[in-house]
């Protein structure tokens, strides 16, 4: 299980079905939340354009994680993967 404490140091990134997904820290004006952006399974996240990326806010905690893997659960189950 991915743990808040490892996106203190390095951002998580995988694939699943056709899908790419990264989650890291995201800081904005002093705003702490978890960033998820999922993107097509062609490319790495560096050079996938950035208009292929889609971008997902949640709470920057343990259940924010939970949220997004819930969330790109959806997504796969959708056929969005």
């Amino acid at each position: 299980m991915l743990k808040i404490s490892y996106l203190e140091k390095l951002p998580f990134k995988g694939s699943i079905a056709g899908l790419r997904y990264l989650i890291k820290k995201n800081i904005v004006e002093n705003n702490v939340s978890l960033l998820l952006c999922t993107y097509p399974d062609i490319l790495c996240f560096e050079d996938t354009k950035e208009e292929e990326k889609n971008y997902k806010e949640f709470e920057y905690s343990d259940c924010g994680i939970n949220e997004s893997i819930n969330y790109i659960n959806t997504l796969l189950e959708k056929g969005n993967g």
